[in-house]
């Protein structure tokens, strides 16, 4: 892709604690800018997840603090102080990661809740047709394109290294008694050595960003089928929480999927899986999705005209919010009135007072 070329990213997200956690101690932010807005913006997306270790308040602080450090230097625009205009981006990335470890260490060393704290991270920024990625722990980004899946991130763990290293298969490593034991952290250790990596976006890519809590029940195979049958990158991400919730739900589950300028489907609602997946057919108990705006953080840059979201239980670009209005009008018009009412549901369950989706929900009541 040419590097001057625009290009947009349709973003997807989801997170959930599972099945077996007390609480969730995963953390991300999501950047887009405002489609149409005046001011320019460094990025086209920032996309981040951080997986917190040390106890359940340690690690949920400090994943949080990863990812909110990472939103003031790059979403708030901090970075711009501390580097030159053209600096090169891995080393900017690698600079203001170094920092965020840096004060989560001192944090950890001082603060006696905090002693084992610590996180990983997988965190990328498109710019200019090119995603820049810096990884720290067994959290993964993945590309899709066409019909195969790519890791593009190294696990530091210590089954890892031994199968680089030929000493353990796949296999015995997915079942190793030690396939949680990083040899990495943000924070955690004194010394850290990030894995930076550049790559050039291809229109019809798709880049998911997530925790182990989605590896450790899925194969990277059912990962690509999944997103392959979901052209929608939101209805994509609560599929792969779905089925990870339904294999067992380990551990706490995050997903971001960011798509390179595709066609999205007018509704998501309107694709059917097909489902040649072992369980995808399985329908799970209970309410295993519970995205609630906590934590959402709008940021105005420049003047206005962006968005950003910093959370561990989610948020909703507004552009996003507007497009299911949209639809469910759509919906309402072609007698599809279920369907309309489930969209209208989740819409104002994340934004009660959305004026446009209120008034179409007094028209499908007297309907």
């Amino acid at each position: 892709m040419d590097s001057t070329a625009k290009i947009e990213i349709h973003i997807g997200f989801a997170t959930d604690q599972g099945r077996q956690r007390e609480m969730n101690e995963d953390s991300y932010c999501v950047f887009v800018p405002y489609p149409g807005s005046e001011d320019e913006s460094d990025f086209q997306a920032v996309l981040g997840v951080a997986d917190g270790m040390g106890g359940h308040k340690a690690g949920d602080a400090a994943s949080r603090m990863i990812t909110e450090d990472l939103t003031r230097s790059f979403i708030q625009g901090e970075y711009k102080q501390r580097h030159a205009p053209d600096a090169d981006w891995l080393q900017v990335m690698k600079s203001e990661l170094a920092a965020a470890h840096h004060r989560l260490h001192e944090m950890s060393r001082s603060n006696p809740d905090m002693k084992e704290a610590g996180s990983t991270l997988t965190f990328g920024i498109f710019r200019e047709g090119i995603l820049y990625l810096a990884h720290v722990g067994d959290s993964r980004c993945y590309r899709i394109r066409e019909n195969n899946i790519t890791r593009l991130t190294q696990d530091h763990s210590w089954v890892a290294e031994r199968v680089s290293s030929g000493l353990l298969s796949e296999e015995e490593a997915r079942n190793h008694p030690k396939n949680n034991v990083l040899t990495q952290a943000v924070g955690f250790d004194e010394v850290i050595r990030p894995q930076l990596r550049q790559e050039i976006v291809v229109v019809g890519d798709k880049y998911l960003f997530c925790s182990d809590g989605l590896t450790n029940m899925l194969e990277e195979n059912e990962i690509r089928d999944i997103i392959l049958r979901n052209s929608h990158p939101q209805r994509a991400c609560d599929r792969l929480v779905e089925m990870a919730n339904i294999r067992g739900g380990l551990d706490n589950i995050t997903v971001l999927l960011g798509a390179v300028d595709p066609p999205l489907p007018v509704t998501r609602e309107a694709e059917i899986e097909n489902p040649t997946i072992e369980l995808l057919a399985e329908k799970p108990t209970g309410k295993w999705r519970r995205i609630v705006l906590i934590g959402a953080l709008a940021v105005a840059l420049a003047g206005g005209g962006f968005l950003a979201g910093v959370g561990y239980r989610g948020c909703r670009a507004s552009r996003e919010l507007d497009r299911s209005v949209s639809e469910c009008a759509h919906l309402i018009e072609e007698g599809l009135l279920d369907q309309a009412a489930e969209r209208l549901r989740l819409v104002l369950e994340l934004s009660p007072g959305h004026k446009k989706a209120l008034e179409l929900k007094k028209k499908l009541d007297r309907e």
